[in-house]
């Protein structure tokens, strides 16, 4: 095994893909109401239905792609992208792309024009569709979400009553007006707390004064394996982490029953109890690289793996692991064909008519797979920013990397010292 800091972030990332979604038919569009603060969100009608029985013969195909729906392939295509865009190829990089989408598109439903149209592009639906997508469905008793807007308490914002109504009506988003000072720091990062089962205690440290709007996801996953782990199953061992260095672990031994094979990477299926969730890992062959192997992935070749999956008996050593990761997913997203979200040409007039841009895109999680099974939580934060302070924001300067220092003696424009520092430890 190799790669280990690389390897988790595709583990989560195909957790979260195995998920199968059951949804309704359509339904009317909601009609909007008169709504302030107090938007009475509507309640889902979910019906549970149970996926496809799968293929028991070995070697046969465990799934058929022309069952696919429009929402897996966009959701895969979206997964893929943002872990493209986010692993860096040394540190763990667990992301939730589900928690991710449904905090877009609440946000998506403010949007207008070709702001509107990249974000579209992006996540891969028409903003209705993706609206009925998410909404109709039933994620299973393994996994709690909820959501949120937060509205900074001033006169010069004016939400527009459709917009909170579209995110009360599919997301059951609650409202809340704060000062959007510290204590309103302390109050987004309980509610992520309270709704992360206090997995993901702050996601917050601070709001700027331009901050207008928090659009805010929160979910937990928690799930037993089919066939949970016995003492004599778990054994010490070595893992290979991507930096070179070898790390003692413990490792979870089984036999599993679904194959993966996609020319590049092989892995397995796992299922957790009641066959709704499969974890999902892919190891690279010898001499491919993590990232060349991530770099050839699509939304489409990931789903046709699972797909082509097959029943064969398949020698399973998967290692215990905790792993959290906080990320900025501004850049990603931009860089998937989204970037006018993020300017001062970014029309979000759906929302409010004062000019609003998405200042950022922070998301945590948090992930433990042990003998028990696998519990989970991530959180995705919106922020929504007046485009006026783009103007006023003053430069950064972070001395986070080597930099050359001088001591200036003002008066006679000389310096006493200059250097550069490459290292600030001991």
């Amino acid at each position: 095994m190799k790669n280990w800091k690389k390897l988790v972030c595709f583990l989560l990332l195909g957790a979260m893909l195995m998920s199968l979604c059951a949804c309704r038919g359509e339904e009317p569009a909601p009609r909007a109401n008169d709504l302030m603060a107090d938007v009475e969100a509507r309640e889902p009608t979910t019906q549970a239905t149970q996926g496809s029985t799968a293929a028991t013969q070995s070697g046969e195909a465990v799934a058929d792609s022309a069952a696919r729906t429009p929402y897996a392939a966009a959701a895969a295509s979206f997964a893929v992208g943002l872990l493209q865009g986010s692993a860096d190829g040394t540190d763990n990089c667990v992301l939730s792309p589900y928690s991710a989408m449904l905090a877009l598109a609440m946000t998506a439903n403010g949007a207008q024009g070709e702001t509107l149209a990249q974000m579209e592009a992006v996540l891969g639906l028409p903003v209705g569709a993706l609206n009925e997508a998410l909404h109709g469905c039933d994620m299973g008793e393994e996994v709690v979400s909820a959501n949120s807007v937060w509205l900074r308490d001033t006169d010069e914002l004016d939400v527009k009553d459709a917009f909170l109504q579209a995110n009360a009506d599919y997301f059951g988003a609650g409202v809340y007006r704060a000062p959007f000072d510290a204590q309103t720091v302390e109050d987004v990062n309980a509610w992520v707390s309270e709704h992360t089962a206090g997995r993901i205690p702050q996601i917050l440290t601070e709001l700027d004064a331009q901050t207008m709007l928090l659009l805010v996801n929160a979910l937990t996953f928690d799930a037993r394996w089919m066939e949970e782990y016995d003492d004599y199953q778990v054994t010490a061992g070595e893992f290979h982490a991507a930096d070179g260095t070898q790390q003692s672990a413990s490792f979870l031994h089984s036999t599993e029953h679904t194959y993966l094979d996609d020319g590049m990477a092989t892995g397995f299926l796992k299922p957790y109890s009641g066959g709704r969730y499969s974890f999902l890992a892919l190891l690279p062959n010898e001499g491919v690289s993590m990232q060349d192997y991530l770099a050839s992935l699509t939304g489409e070749t990931l789903l046709a793996t699972v797909e082509n999956a097959s029943r064969t008996p398949v020698d399973v050593r998967l290692p215990k692991f905790t792993a959290e990761t906080s990320e900025e997913l501004s850049a990603a997203l931009a860089a998937m064909g989204m970037p006018l979200a993020f300017t001062a040409d970014a029309d979000f007039s759906g929302i409010a008519d004062l000019p609003l841009i998405i200042g950022g895109v922070l998301q945590k999680t948090w992930i433990e797979v042990t003998e028990s099974g696998t519990t989970a939580a991530a959180a995705t934060v919106i922020v929504m920013e007046t485009a006026l302070a783009l103007e006023e924001r003053p430069k950064v300067v972070e001395l986070d990397r080597p930099f050359v220092m001088g001591i200036y003696d003002n008066e006679t424009q000389s310096f006493l010292f200059l250097g550069v520092i490459n290292q600030v430890g001991d």
